[in-house]
């Protein structure tokens, strides 16, 4: 609707990477909401359907969680959005399923773990500082 004018499409300049980007609302506040919502009918699908999902399923909304980033310019719903798209597909396999079960069951210490790291060592590798270019700053703000 907010492509064809009938609802307000708000847009918003946005300074990332040396460039100017263009980013798209289509009728939210933000741009970031709209593909947080996209998000979350990706992640009711999956819960709801998920279990009659075949290949092809996936790649349909992986290539629309994509076409959505290209307007809203999102990472972080559209990294959610592919995230749970693989693990859906990926906790079909049995074996893969107990892997990730055992890795995510201490998730918390190792994502603790690795974000204290991150910022002790912000600064001192060339690794990190391209992954501070990519995060936009904040391996700079947990510093």
């Amino acid at each position: 609707m907010s492509m064809i004018g009938i609802i307000k499409n708000n847009t918003l300049l946005f300074w990332r990477n040396g460039t100017l980007i263009n980013r798209y609302s289509f009728g939210y506040s933000y741009p970031n909401m709209a593909q947080a919502s996209l998000t979350i009918i990706i992640i009711l699908c999956l819960y709801l359907y998920g279990e009659k999902f075949h290949i092809w399923h996936y790649v349909f909304i992986i290539a629309i969680d994509y076409a959505f980033y290209r307007f809203t310019y999102s990472r972080t719903g559209f990294l959610i959005g592919i995230v749970c798209v693989l693990f859906d597909f990926a906790i079909k396999n049995d074996k893969i399923r107990k892997f990730l079960m055992l890795i995510f069951k201490n998730s918390y210490w190792l994502f603790f773990a690795l974000t204290v790291l991150g910022g002790l060592l912000y600064g001192k590798t060339a690794l990190l500082s391209k992954l501070d270019t990519i995060l936009t700053g904040r391996l700079q703000y947990i510093s």
